[in-house]
């Protein structure tokens, strides 16, 4: 993993700086498109003419927008297409998700194996995250399918710093109930490292805000970002999108919550969409 200089972290509460740590570095393509995401208007054709020119980034571009989470009545063929019948912050979101897939994705670096698997859950609470999103209407679909995507980015970093060790620390704890074992051994979460990665990435305060929030309760989390992707989190283990069976524990709040989604046909139709995505963004 290609990685920026070590940069100071900030502390919440009772964390204690042990260490630096690296960011990894965004490409030159995704940051170029958070900067005109962070625009009051957009240079459209640039930005078709930025994505088309990663292959990569463009073809699953293609692939998300064609796929059943956007239900088109005919096929987008090209970026330009996209962004006419998705809207271009739709689709900069989606190329940006592509980006940092190739984060987790990458074949030099620590625990190569167990960055994969992240990756692949990480996909199951965006995939969720958007599910929910949709029908609640509470928080923006792609905003928070991106949120998804790049909330367990913190985990890369660890990885990265810790190897094995961190990776035996997380096969110890399936459910995830606790930050402790991280502050700990290291000073710092990886939910406080994936905020600061949004920081370094320039994404919008309000993302990193939810990265830094995605392990508080539902009472703890104020903003709808935030809740939507908490429970999306919930019923991605629930529903074993990208998760074990193991790694779901019952949550009385969180069920009362998401009492509108125990519809079996619900779970199978996220379902659906999950498979989808994770075939794109695997290929």
């Amino acid at each position: 993993m290609t990685s920026c200089p070590p940069c100071e972290p900030t502390f919440d509460g009772n964390e204690r700086a042990n260490f630096q740590f690296e960011i990894p570095r965004f490409s030159a393509t995704a940051s170029q498109l958070v900067d005109t995401l962070n625009q009051s208007k957009a240079n459209v054709p640039a930005v078709v003419e930025l994505i088309e020119c990663e292959p990569t980034i463009s073809s699953q571009v293609l692939g998300l927008a064609n796929s059943p989470i956007y239900g088109a009545s005919r096929a987008i063929t090209t970026i330009g297409h996209a962004i006419v019948v998705l809207g271009f912050r739709c689709v900069a979101q989606q190329a940006i998700a592509s980006a940092s897939g190739a984060l987790f994705k990458a074949k030099s670096g620590a625990c190569e194996a167990h960055r994969l698997d992240t990756y692949i859950q990480s996909l199951g609470v965006a995939t969720t995250a958007r599910f929910i999103a949709k029908r609640t209407k509470i928080s923006n679909p792609d905003e928070v399918f991106l949120c998804g995507v790049v909330h367990d980015i913190g985990k890369l970093i660890l990885f990265q710093h810790a190897g094995e060790e961190y990776a035996g620390m997380l096969d110890e704890s399936p459910h995830e109930k606790s930050l402790a074992p991280e502050i700990e051994s290291y000073g710092i979460t990886h939910a406080t490292l994936g905020r600061q990665c949004g920081v370094a990435w320039s994404l919008p305060t309000q993302m990193c805000i939810t990265i830094a929030n995605h392990h508080l309760s539902l009472n703890e989390a104020a903003d709808p970002l935030s809740r939507t992707l908490i429970c999306a989190a919930y019923l991605a283990k629930k529903w074993q999108l990208g998760f074990c069976e193991d790694a779901f524990s019952e949550d009385p709040e969180l069920e009362s919550e998401l009492c509108d989604f125990q519809n079996p046909d619900l779970a199978a139709e996220c379902r659906e969409q999950f498979e989808a995505i994770r075939n794109i963004c695997l290929s």
